[in-house]
């Protein structure tokens, strides 16, 4: 699990080498400003990774 709050770009920096490790991956907003949660939703869409957001 990946929690991430108001942090795109530590996410699309992060996730390419979690993916690397071929393990279960789910990212969690946790509650970020609208523009930083749409972002975090095109990163893991992006990379097809399932994630949840924590309002």
């Amino acid at each position: 699990m990946i929690t991430t709050y108001n942090r795109p770009q530590s996410l699309a920096r992060s996730l390419p080498q979690v993916i690397a490790l071929n393990i279960p991956v789910v990212v969690v907003d946790d509650a970020s400003t609208p523009e930083n949660s749409q972002e975090n939703q095109r990163i893991t869409a992006q990379h097809q990774i399932p994630a949840d957001s924590h309002s």
